[in-house]
């Protein structure tokens, strides 16, 4: 800019003199410009310029200074004037914006200088807060001082008296009262012992009490009580020698009765000398039976000894009858023979359940018949029992019902079970095959019932499905009275039409390859494993080198999918099905937990609403009708099992479940129409409701009890594997199974006195 102004100078100097200004030079301070703001008639012309001419002497006087003259050519005044108009509006421009640079700047500084003296009061001002604070805090503290030092006075004071108290510390139910007692009773034994450690007295105090008249408090456990904890803990003699070191050890004294006692009173009170062993030789092999001789007096002395500690129960499902349960099952290489008594309110825990017999063979209608027969003949002739109840000698009929898995129930009927084309052992419902599908499915339609005299007929010649020979094994037992086992139906159900459809659905999804999913993964490997093998035969078979290099690679790309499908059956990391199984897991269910299957609680929690929400969301950007109308079927299963628990049902729970099995079945024909009617579908259409009408229960007596005495027979036969006599072994593991059943001092005393003096 300032470049461009003087070259602007040196050009009006070196333009001719104006001619209104003559021959004499004029000198620019003897002008008076005045800078006149007019209006812009043109963009070209911003100010106008009027030079007055300052009086003649003036003008004179001035005209000698030769050194300030600046001569202005008249022709070019009007070219020079529209430049410096120009430059100087771009000035004054710039000008204003730098004032408005100047005047934001200042303002800037104001609030950041108002901002700071805001911060600096404001933390005057809690400095000030902290100090009053701090103030008060003091003489808080100082206060709880002198109220410490006044409490600790007094507690002096108190230590010389002996506290008063009309209230009886039996009759105390506040922790605090019971606390402020304790802590005087110590300050009081301080003071007679005059000593601040009171251990040594309150281990002689303690051996005092025992053996002081009048009271009864025990710091030892009784021969009885050592029995139970023998039998609870399931240890051993020798475990018991050892912690009673130990008590002697870390408590300075012994709180264990002798061994040698302990062990013969359990001896004693088990009820051991009313089963038998024996083994029998069959096919080769010895098999080792154990078997209660005499089930009648067992059960009367059970039942007095129930009735005397108040846990008989008698209502809408026993009446006035003793209802029993004869449940049986095979497991961990042995067949066990339980019985449940119906009219407890628990009377599916292992605690309440008898075992009778065992045998170490499978459970099949011909081996129950000749191993268990001196059993099978006891419970054929209990028909009514004696026994004390109420300090009266009552007689009661006595309902046999069988309880189990459906195999169990089927041997026991002499049934050929689910292979035969009568299928069903409670009715004569023809299994046709090909056509009795979900989609041919009639829930109002049902077969005849099955009799023990039809049973009775049908075995004389082998028809319907009934094997020849006598018939059922219980002779007294109706058809009616065999329970189907709502534990293995509602987990078969879940297997057979929501595990598996959900699996295949998923598989489907993470498939990648050319093999065909099935409904189960053994089904689907095996046949990937065909198209292997019919590869590899191909290979080697074919005699042309061309053909059999394109053969081989043919042969390596199915390996590799093979290879793949396995991974992906399995669930792989990423897929589909591995987020079900983790959805699954995150609830608790946990096929890991249990052989890779999953169990009675596993499916309750998958069949649960949190369940099927989380199966739900998985699926959520690749769902489908069909895979809907499983998870519908998901809410109706879980509303059967719920109804099927250890409760009385009134009319309305059961209309709910006559109405959750139709729903559940007309979401099998939406989305399984194809799929076959198994037993444990057409038990729950067809036979369920009408155990539910008649007992109004499906869970007073399952088979749960029954699966769970394997476990607990399974661990105390690796408590007695130092056995090898496995009659003597056995004998054992019922003598502590017959343990696990008791759990009152009258129940141990009561058959004592049994054992004793009945005759």
């Amino acid at each position: 800019m300032p470049h461009k102004t003087e070259s602007m100078l040196v050009e009006a100097a070196s333009l001719p003199r104006s001619k209104h200004l003559g021959n004499a030079s004029a000198s620019t301070e003897d002008l008076d410009v005045e800078m006149i703001a007019g209006p812009m008639n043109s963009p070209n012309t911003l100010f106008q310029t009027n030079y007055v001419l300052k009086s003649d002497q003036c003008y004179s006087s001035k005209t000698s200074d030769k050194s300030t003259q600046v001569d202005f050519p008249c022709e070019n005044t009007d070219s020079v004037v529209e430049l410096f108009s120009d430059e100087f509006y771009t000035l004054k421009e710039e000008n204003i914006r730098i004032k408005r640079d100047i005047e934001a700047s200042e303002s800037m500084r104001i609030n950041q200088r108002t901002r700071y003296l805001e911060a600096i009061s404001a933390r005057n001002r809690f400095r000030r807060q902290l100090s009053a604070k701090s103030k008060k805090l003091n003489t808080v503290n100082s206060k709880l001082s002198q109220v410490i030092t006044e409490n600790q006075m007094l507690i002096k004071m108190e230590k010389k008296q002996l506290p008063q108290s009309e209230t009886a510390y039996s009759s105390l139910s506040n922790a605090t009262s019971k606390k402020k007692k304790s802590k005087l009773v110590i300050q009081y034994i301080q003071d007679v012992t005059n000593e601040e450690d009171i251990c040594a007295f309150l281990e002689d105090f303690i051996k005092f009490i025992e053996d002081e008249e009048g009271q009864t408090c025990s710091f030892r456990l009784s021969v009885w009580q050592c029995v139970v904890l023998k039998t609870r803990a399931s240890i051993t003699r020798y475990q018991i020698e050892q912690m009673k070191q130990v008590f002697v050890e870390f408590l300075g004294r012994d709180v264990l009765p002798p061994v040698k006692t302990t062990c013969q009173l359990s001896n004693k009170i088990s009820g051991i000398e009313l089963y038998q062993s024996s083994i029998v030789q069959s096919n080769g092999k010895s098999v080792t039976t154990i078997q209660c001789i005499d089930i009648r007096r067992l059960m009367e002395w059970i039942l007095e000894e129930l009735s005397a500690s108040g846990q008989l129960l008698y209502d809408d499902y026993s009446g006035e009858d003793v209802v029993l349960g004869i449940g049986g099952d095979s497991g961990g290489g042995s067949t066990k023979i339980c019985l449940l008594i119906g009219n407890l309110r628990q009377p599916n825990s292992t605690k309440h359940i008898v075992t009778i017999a065992v045998f170490d063979d499978s459970d099949t209608y011909e081996n129950i018949e000749k191993y268990l027969q001196p059993t099978l003949d006891q419970l054929n002739n209990l028909r009514t029992i004696k026994f004390v109840e109420n300090d009266k000698l009552v007689i009661r009929r006595i309902v046999l019902k069988v309880v189990g898995d459906f195999k169990f129930v089927s041997e026991m009927l002499a049934h050929r079970k689910q292979s035969c084309k009568f299928f069903c052992p409670l009715c004569f419902q023809d299994n046709t095959r090909g056509t009795n599908t979900i989609a041919c499915l009639d829930v109002a339609k049902k077969s005849s019932d099955r009799t023990t005299l039809t049973y009775h007929r049908d075995a004389e010649y082998g028809n319907f499905g009934v094997k020849m020979g006598q018939g059922p094994l219980l002779k007294n037992v109706e058809v009616k009275n065999y329970l189907p086992g709502m534990l293995h139906l509602i987990t078969g159900l879940f297997n057979k039409y929501v595990l598996q459809p959900i699996w295949q659905y998923a598989m489907s999804i993470d498939n990648d390859t050319d093999f065909v999913i099935f409904r189960d993964m053994q089904r689907t490997v095996k046949e990937a494993e065909k198209r292997v093998e019919e590869a590899k035969k191909n290979a080697e078979e074919n005699g042309n080198l061309e053909d059999k290099e394109i053969l081989e690679i043919e042969l390596q790309v199915v390996l590799n999918q093979f290879r793949r499908i396995n991974e992906i059956v399995t669930g792989c990391d990423g897929s589909v099905w591995k987020e079900v199984e983790n959805a699954w897991e995150s609830i608790g269910a946990s096929r890991k937990a249990f052989f890779q299957q999953f169990t009675g609680n596993h499916v309750k929690l998958i069949l649960s609403k949190e369940g099927v929400n989380k199966t739900r969301r998985v699926f959520q950007t690749r769902s489908s009708k069909k895979l809907e109308t499983i998870l519908e079927s998901m809410d109706q299963l879980h509303k059967i099992m719920r109804l099927s628990t250890n409760k009385l049902l009134d009319d309305t729970e059961i209309e709910e479940f006559e109405e959750a099995i139709k729903k559940f079945v007309s979401c099998l024909k939406d989305s399984l129409p194809s799929d076959s009617v198994t037993l444990k579908l057409h038990t729950l259409v067809h036979h369920s409701r009408d155990v539910l009408t008649e007992q109004h229960t499906h869970g007073r007596l399952s088979e749960q009890g029954i699966e769970a005495t394997h476990s607990l027979f399974n661990r105390l036969e690796r408590r007695f594997v130092s056995f090898r006599c496995k009659k003597a072994r056995y004998m054992h593991i019922v003598q502590e199974l017959l343990y696990q059943s008791k759990n009152s001092p009258n129940f141990f005393a009561g058959f004592g006195y049994c054992l004793l003096f009945r005759e």
